[in-house]
Parts: structure tokens; sequence; C-alpha cells
């Protein structure tokens, strides 16, 4: 036995927990787009020490962790959901019946019931109880994966929450995820005969993928595909020479007959790129306890060695995907989604920021059409300007370094480029010499938080004020997550910008490298008697990718050199 996890004392039962509604809505305030989940798990960590738990981090990737809680004895029963939400966040709220917002439903709610449950268990004398909450679970499960390995001895069920209308799932369907490419021949749309046309081909692929016959199963019934994302071309006079098709299909038998079907219809004519593959699962039922059939996948393939496995959770299954805890919250994420057109993105750079800005703009109906990632390192401009043709937009988080060539392939391409990256402003002036040789459009800024645009407007306006006060001296502080390469930060480089010209006296910048800090900055004006602050601080990174999405909205069907304030200064004077 681990006594890391089982030590020898059992702890105390806390007697006056958080209660249900305060909880829920406490844990929706924390938002946890995957990626993005160490705040609420740390907010669970902190929480659950106080019930008087002892909890485990385990360590998926990076900053990311599951949290195991347990009271000091065998778990022989564990309650287990997941962290992690759909984008985007949506703040709680509450009316008589309902508490609503990203994860009422799936599964911060379900967190506030097994946290309950265990603590109703404790409260009777019941030690034997752990609690699981993991991080991945709406992507590829890693911190499932994870716990998989390090399941402590003495577990006989493990309780997986999903909302099932507290009925205990006998069965989960799977899925296969794939992208379908066709390629064709551009060609003027006044001489069609001179070129091939991808979008045709594309419809023609998927007609008769649509006239499959696919496995039928007496417990899960039909096998179902849907058609999510269909995009190509550039513009109407234009014979489109790229097509892409995104689909999900719901399996009741295994992938691999589905495959075959997959690739009979396919004959050749478009590529296939699988993306992800779940097998159906069968599950433990217990007589006595209604039973349901669900289509959604869910962590349970990837805990096989946590004993007997049971589904069951509070909160409608047609919520599922939604996450919140009413349908009027499905309501507002479909009109959210229809306030602007879908675009076909590029990214490069798929760190942390990349897959931030995909989980967003995938909320928002958008495509993400190319991932250019470290394995490109070695293309040069003409190289990437080839792939990244036919996109509406491309949006950069990567690395100093490569950022003028990233910048000169965009131009090539034809594609308005917004450049998140920092570290590269001294080089400027050849980012705009590339994009106007090429006539192409870029979006860059130091910092692409809204937050923190306006807070560039209020240094400055502070900076301006205490320009004729000599008592006072300015200085700026910054502190950044230990990973981050560039100290002083763009963000505190531009913000000195700003106050130099008003500020002629020398601003010292004080950097910190260390944790898991996301981003904070401090603008002080000291004197003698007192001292004015100025402080924002970034609770997640999730702002930053919100903005570059807009950014990318906002530079489609424009020409030249941008910075992301003028964005924001358009923005905020049509609103």
């Amino acid at each position: 036995m681990d006594k890391a996890i089982f030590p020898v004392t059992l702890l105390t039962y806390s007697a006056e927990p958080m209660n249900v509604t305060e909880l829920t809505r406490k844990l929706i305030d924390i938002p946890s787009v995957t990626g993005d989940e160490r705040a609420v798990g740390i907010f669970l960590k902190e929480h659950l020490e106080s019930l008087g738990y002892f909890v485990k981090m385990q360590e998926v990737a990076g900053d990311r962790f599951n949290v195991f809680a347990t009271t000091g004895a065998p778990s022989h029963v564990v309650l287990s959901t997941h962290m992690d939400t759909v984008p985007p966040f949506i703040q709680s709220s509450e009316d008589d019946n309902h508490i609503y917002g990203r994860g009422a439903c799936d599964a911060k709610g379900i967190i506030t019931a097994q946290i309950s449950a265990a603590q109703r268990l404790r409260g009777e004398g019941i030690q034997e109880v752990g609690l699981l909450f993991t991080v991945d679970e709406e992507q590829g499960s890693a911190g499932a994966q994870i716990a998989n390995l390090e399941k402590p001895g003495g577990v006989r069920y493990l309780i997986n929450g999903e909302p099932t209308d507290n009925k205990l799932a006998s069965a989960t369907k799977g899925s296969i995820g794939l992208n379908l490419h066709t390629r064709g021949r551009a060609a003027h749309s006044a001489y069609p005969e001179q070129g091939e046309s991808a979008i045709e081909k594309l419809l023609d692929v998927l007609e008769r993928i649509r006239q499959c016959e696919w496995p039928i199963d007496d417990l899960l019934g039909q096998t179902t595909c849907n058609i999510g994302v269909i995009s190509g071309g550039t513009r109407a006079n234009v014979v489109p020479d790229a097509a892409f098709a995104d689909l999900r299909i719901r399996l009741v038998s295994s992938a691999a007959p589905v495959r075959k079907i997959i690739e009979a219809a396919i004959a050749g004519r478009a590529e296939v790129e699988y993306l992800s593959e779940h097998e159906p699962v069968r599950l433990e039922t217990i007589s006595g306890i209604e039973q349901c059939v669900v289509r959604f996948t869910t962590d349970i393939p990837y805990l096989s060695n946590w004993a007997k496995r049971l589904l069951l959770g509070p909160g409608h299954r047609d919520l599922h995907a939604v996450g919140s805890g009413a349908v009027s919250q499905r309501c507002c994420d479909a009109g959210a989604r229809r306030r602007s057109v879908a675009m076909r993105l590029a990214l490069i750079g798929y760190g942390a920021m990349g897959k931030l800005v995909e989980n967003l703009a995938g909320a928002a109906g958008d495509e993400i059409g190319l991932k250019v990632d470290s394995r490109d390192a070695s293309l040069d401009a003409a190289q990437l300007a080839a792939s990244l043709r036919g996109h509406d937009a491309a949006i950069d988080f990567s690395v100093g370094p490569a950022v003028l060539r990233n910048i000169d392939a965009c131009a090539r391409a034809g594609v308005p480029l917004v450049e998140g990256t920092t570290g590269w402003q001294e080089k400027v002036a050849d980012a705009r010499r590339l994009v106007e040789d090429h006539q192409g459009a870029l979006v860059y800024g130091a910092n692409f938080s809204i937050g923190v645009n306006v807070f560039y407007r209020i240094v400055s306006q502070a900076a301006r004020l205490m320009a004729s006060l000599d008592q006072y001296q300015a200085f700026m502080e910054e502190e950044h997550h230990a990973r981050k390469r560039d100290a002083p930060s763009g963000t505190a480089l531009k913000l000195k910008d700003l106050m130099s010209e008003y500020v002629k006296t020398e601003i010292p910048i004080a950097s910190v490298r260390a944790g898991h800090i996301p981003g904070t900055h401090r603008v002080g004006f000291d004197s003698a008697a007192d001292q004015i602050m100025l402080t924002h601080m970034a609770r997640s990174r999730e702002g930053f990718a919100a903005g570059a999405l807009l950014a990318a909205r906002w530079i489609t069907g424009r020409k030249g050199i941008y910075e992301f304030s003028e964005v924001l200064n358009e923005v905020m004077s049509n609103e």
C-alpha cells in the first residue's frame, strides 16, 4: 500500500462543508477549458484538504494534474469525474430552480454532488471512500490514462460521473473522429475546364458516405455519422483547389469494420486523417437501479485498472455536450456561435496557447485547417506558404526566432496573420517590409488580452497625470511562469514605451519567472509620502486566445500592418 496516498492515521471528518449551491457556483466561476485546469485543481485540492482529506496531485503534463483525495482508509469506492470543460467560459448564475454556467451539468455540478455524497458517507462513519477528479476528458482523456497507471490497492468500484439522469449506464457508444481532404486544380471560374474542383470531389465522397450501411447493435442501436464541418475554396470566381470535411462517427461496433466501410466509400478520392478512436464499452450494472444507454464517450475506457467501473451522475443526458444546468443555456451557446461567420484557421505553434485557441475556435464554429509545430521548423517560407494557402487567417503563438519566417510565409500565401509571439518586436521594421512586399496583412501585439490593452490606456493616462510631479518615481514589476523565455515581458516593454512619452526619467523593471503564474504587471509611482500602484493580473490564458480570435476576424479582408490596439480601438468605438 502506498503510504503517500494512504497514511496510517485516518483524517477527521469536517461537519461543515460548503453548501452545494455555493460550491457549484465557485467551481463554475473558475475557468477550466481543457488545457487550463490548473486553477480549478488547486481550488479543489485546498477545499478537500479543508474537509479533512489527504490529497495527492497526479501530474499529467506541464502544470496539469489530477486531484485524488482519500480519508486515510483504503478507498473501496472511488467517485470520479473530470474538471475540464468545453469552451467558452460562461460565468455562473441561478434562479429558483437551476444553476447555470459552463460546467453546471458537465461536470462541475457532478463534482459537487460527489463531494457531498462522500461527506454524507463519512458522517455516517464510512471512511472507505475516495475522490478522483481528472483533466483532459473533453479531448483525449490524458488525465484518466495517468490515473490508470497510479491506481491504489483496495479499490473495488469506481463510479464515474457523467450526466445520465442518475440512471446507471449499461453501455456507451464509441467514436471515430476523422478529417477528409480533397485536392483539385485552381482556375478562373470562366474557364472551369482548366481546373478541377476539390469541393465537387468532396461532395461526391460525402454523398457516398451518407449512403453507407452502418453496423447496428441490439443494445446500442444505430451507428451514426455527423458531417460537422465543410469548407473549401477562396472565392466564388475561382475553381477551388482544396476542400475539407470534419466527421464524427458514433460507434456501436468495433472501429475496424467502420474504417473499412469509410475507406470503401472514399475509394481513394480523398485523403482520410483519423484523429481519434474510442471503442464502445459495456459497463457493470447493478440490479434494482434503473439503467440507460448513453451515446457520448467518457474517461471509463482509460480506467481499466480500477476494478468494477460504473457510470452514473446527475444531469440530463441531452445537456452533456453543452455542460450547462438548463436547456436555456444550450440556446445561449447556439446563439453565441451564430454571431460571426465561421473561419478556416491555421495555427502556427501548437503549445498551450495554440491548443487554447483551438478550443475557443471550435466552440465558435471555426475550423482548424492546419497546425504547424516544432516538427515543421525546417520548412522555409515558400514551403510553409504552400500549406497555408486557402485559410482565412493564421494565428501564431510560437517562438521569437521563427516569427519573420512565419510572417513571410503568410504574406506570400495571401493569408492574414495574427502574431501573438513575444520576443521579436525589435524586428518590426523587417516584418513591415515583408508584409508590404507581398501586400499582406498582419496584426501584432505584445499582449492580446483585451484587459491588458485596457490597462495600457489606464497606465498611459496615469503617466500623463504624474509627469509634472517630480516627487514621484515610476517603476514596474512583472511576474510570469517559469517557462516564459523573454524578460522583461513584451507587455512590460510596451507599458514602458507608453509611459516614456510622459515620464522622462528611467523606469526600472523587475522581472520574476517562477511557478505557473499566468501573468501579472504592476505599475507604481512612489514618493516619500505615499505610493500609487496599478495592477493587471491574468487569471488564465483564455483572454489572450479570445483576443487573438477577435483580431483574426478583424484582419480578414484587410491589407497592411496593424497593432492590436488599433483593432481594439475600432471594436470599442463600434460597441
